[in-house]
């Protein structure tokens, strides 16, 4: 209902455009956490790049500290059609030492998977618009240093455009 929304959005600093409502579940058990508590949640990994959860991005750099990924969208862990991603969050804002951990699965099975990589947080603070879903793909790194020292091409020019996650999962091999 809308007396239902109307809360969310009064309560949530989360609740941002069309969103979904599990960026609310997580921001509420960070809210009850202890400083350096740990949350794990099995959430769709449509929030490393969808545009209605960019302030959850923005959000989750300001009041926590992203230890982990482990990627499991490309194999089948349950009937139903989705793109799990399991996050580990710790509450409390991450330093300038801290990584981002990235684990994907392979295989048929979901418990066989390798470490992608491990992201700098600083890194992921300076991706226009915390758009994260490329940290999933191997090679991340790669265009993490490009990055560093590449001008970015809105220094340049007035960029319009939009991607899926699975497009942007593309991007590395393409790189």
């Amino acid at each position: 209902t809308t007396d239902t929304k109307d809360y969310w959005k009064k309560n949530y600093k989360t609740a941002c455009g069309a969103y979904d409502i599990y960026i609310l579940f997580v921001e509420k058990a960070v809210s009850v956490l202890k400083n350096k508590g740990l949350l794990g949640y099995i959430i769709p990994n449509k929030f490393l790049a969808a545009e209605y959860a960019l302030e959850f991005r923005k959000w989750i750099l300001e009041q926590c500290s992203f230890e982990s990924l482990l990627d499991l969208s490309r194999v089948k862990v349950w009937t139903a059609g989705v793109y799990p991603v399991v996050t580990v969050l710790m509450k409390g804002a991450s330093t300038a030492k801290n990584n981002t951990e990235v684990l994907s699965a392979f295989g048929k099975e979901e418990h066989e998977f390798k470490k992608t990589g491990s992201v700098p947080v600083s890194q992921l603070r300076k991706i226009p618009d915390n758009l994260w879903s490329f940290i999933t793909q191997e090679g991340a790194e790669v265009l993490l240093k490009v990055m560093q020292s590449a001008t970015s091409l809105e220094e340049l020019a007035e960029v319009c455009g939009a991607s899926t996650v699975a497009e942007g999962s593309d991007y590395p091999l393409l790189i």
